[in-house]
């Protein structure tokens, strides 16, 4: 199986993880299954899927201290996370739209997804929507939302890769979105 770059990545750096759902049929139809109860991050909460949650941080190659909080599949991509770092108080963005569509941008794996304008934890942001892959079609599905509050960026994501595609949906992924809630 082939994977994109920006995929392998995400792979490898949030390692193997416990299943988010459960197998329902012959075919192997995945259904994602949501956690009761929200999960208390100290920056924040949000309902993620069923499974543990891995927390992790990690230094950019600028030297950006950036945390991340996912849970994935281990057999597959199927990665629900929250990142956030912090900018220097002389990078605080003007323009948060064009900020926030130039950090979209750099990222190989939102790179050409049409951008919207979105909500996250009722803060301005910007949203993407994006099929990925080499092969045709498309190997994932990515959603991602973009905010700045304050002087900290949060990235969230959602990556499904094809063979749960169309149980990973995009009702799915806004349930996420909808239940994160930045302290």
């Amino acid at each position: 199986m082939k994977f994109s770059i920006s995929a392998a990545l995400a792979v490898f750096l949030l390692g193997t993880l416990p299943a988010i759902g459960q197998n329902t049929g012959a075919f192997g139809k995945f259904v994602v299954a949501f956690n009761s109860t929200t999960y208390d991050a100290p920056t924040f909460s949000a309902l993620f899927p069923v499974g543990k949650v891995e927390v992790a941080n990690h230094t950019s190659p600028d030297g950006t201290v950036y945390f991340s909080y996912s849970v994935d599949r281990e057999d597959t991509i199927l990665i629900f996370m929250v990142k956030y770092w912090d900018l220097p108080a002389t990078e605080t963005p003007a323009n948060t739209a064009g900020y926030l569509d130039k950090l979209l941008d750099s990222y190989e794996s939102t790179n050409g997804g049409k951008k919207s304008d979105s909500t996250l934890s009722g803060i301005f942001a910007r949203s993407t929507w994006l099929n990925q892959g080499i092969e045709k079609p498309p190997q994932y599905a990515q959603y991602d939302r973009i905010t700045v509050k304050g002087n900290r960026v949060w990235r969230v994501d959602v990556m499904c890769e094809v063979p749960w595609f169309n149980s990973c949906t995009e009702t799915d992924a806004n349930k996420f979105f909808d239940s994160l809630k930045i302290k």
